[in-house]
């Protein structure tokens, strides 16, 4: 058979059953991919095309509820699933606040304790071992070409498309997006906020009520069933926050801890370099917020939470933010870092994102599909951030730069999709 037909489709008919985990809670086994949505979102504020957002989701394989998911334009990496775990992990009562409309809870948190992965070079990031092994997770990587060993994630990519995509409305810009990756056939178009709120009724209202595996399970009541003797694993928020960070070593000096051209520094800090001397420290850092690090204070197992010298600057900013600052300012202004470069950098790049805003707004025109992509991710649109571009054009008070958008009204009404659950009420699970 592996002569004739290959060793994948021998894997397939010979696989055996017996060598399977045997499944018997919730959060056993967690199957995790990242894909891309045939979806293209645009601004919440001004309806400026952004494009298509990466779905990084996960599936409990006991009770096949979607444990947690995260949507943005950063592609698959360290950050995607840190925000990954934290929505699996932390308590999704905020749903119901956010989004009054979803009619019951999502039930679903607690740590895993497998991650089933594919062999994404994202997987395999050493930042990323390091947190789920403080997080006690074990790990289960794939072999390439044997997408069956995660195949309940496979199917719900499946079933988002099948089921949720394909109903949502859409609008032909292929004035607009002639060259890019928008298709008019497949793409649905939709505010990113509105999506969001489609999605998450979706996955709460609809996947978690009705039948999936061809009726035998309905998640909910499974998740209920696979918790009742053996319920998972729960981190305080704050302790899972600092756990979700990046992992760095420094020296402790005089002037205190420095990353990334960046340097941090506390009276704290200060005090712990009195008592231990300059020696190497481990510290976290968030990836989606250089504003502060935590650095530990290994003689009373605590973290020190110490801000950045200029927080000004690095308060939410993200590390991709201050690597493209740093790119522009060699390429504009000097090889050679200065700070102010960095700053000056940051400004300039606001308004170029103010300039596309103001273009397309005025003149109905976007730049090429790949710059708005950047610019969404560089704003932060995503999941837990923001729906707007216009969210990093602030000023130094916070207040957003003034933007002349015409008449809003006219395209609020073009633009309001109402929830239409009529078309989920059918089967909304897997095929």
């Amino acid at each position: 058979m592996v002569a004739r037909e290959g060793k994948r489709k021998a894997d397939i008919e010979f696989a055996s059953v017996g060598m399977s985990l045997k499944l018997e809670r919730a959060m056993q086994r967690v199957e995790v991919d990242h894909t891309k949505l045939d979806v293209f979102v645009v601004d919440d504020e001004n309806y400026l095309p952004l494009g298509r957002p990466w779905l990084t989701t996960s599936i409990d394989a006991l009770s096949r509820s979607i444990t947690g998911f995260y949507v943005g334009f950063h592609p698959p990496s360290f950050l995607t699933l840190t925000k990954l775990l934290k929505s699996i992990i932390i308590p999704k009562n905020y749903i119901k606040e956010r989004y009054p409309e979803i009619r019951n809870p999502w039930v679903c948190s607690g740590v895993p304790e497998l991650f089933v992965f594919d062999n994404g070079k994202e997987f395999w990031s050493k930042d990323l071992e390091v947190v789920l092994a403080e997080l006690n997770i074990q790990t289960q990587y794939n072999p390439v070409q044997k997408p069956w060993l995660k195949g309940k994630i496979e199917r719900l990519y499946g079933t988002i498309n099948k089921k949720l995509l394909i109903d949502l409305p859409g609008k032909t810009f292929s004035n607009i997006f002639e060259k890019g990756d928008y298709d008019p056939e497949k793409n649905a178009v939709i505010t990113f906020s509105t999506f969001l709120e489609i999605l998450y009724t979706w996955v709460v209202d609809v996947y978690q009520q009705q039948p999936v595996a061809k009726g035998t399970i309905i998640p909910d009541l499974a998740w209920k069933e696979g918790i009742l003797d053996f319920p998972p694993r729960h981190v305080d928020p704050k302790r899972l926050d600092i756990i979700l960070g990046r992992t760095k070593y420094s020296k402790l000096r005089r002037g205190g801890v420095q990353y990334s051209n960046l340097r941090y520094d506390s009276n704290d800090l200060a005090k712990l370099r009195g008592r231990i001397g300059s020696v190497q420290v481990m510290y976290k850092i968030d990836p989606d917020d250089l504003g502060y690090i935590h650095v530990f204070n290994e003689s009373e197992r605590r973290y020190l939470k110490v801000h950045a010298v200029d927080f000004e600057y690095a308060d939410g900013l993200s590390e991709w933010q201050h690597k493209v600052h740093k790119k522009y300012a060699r390429k504009y202004i000097r090889k050679k870092y200065r700070h102010d470069d960095v700053v000056a950098a940051r400004d300039a790049i606001k308004e170029l994102v103010k300039r596309e805003i103001e273009r397309w707004e005025t003149h109905g025109k976007a730049g090429k599909n790949s710059t708005s992509v950047r610019a969404a991710r560089y704003a932060k649109v995503a999941d837990n951030s923001t729906g707007s571009l216009t969210s990093v054009i602030k000023g130094p008070e916070n207040n957003a730069v003034s933007i002349n958008s015409g008449d809003s009204s006219e395209k609020k009404d073009d633009w309001y999709v109402p929830i239409d659950r009529t078309a989920w009420s059918s089967s909304g699970g897997e095929e």
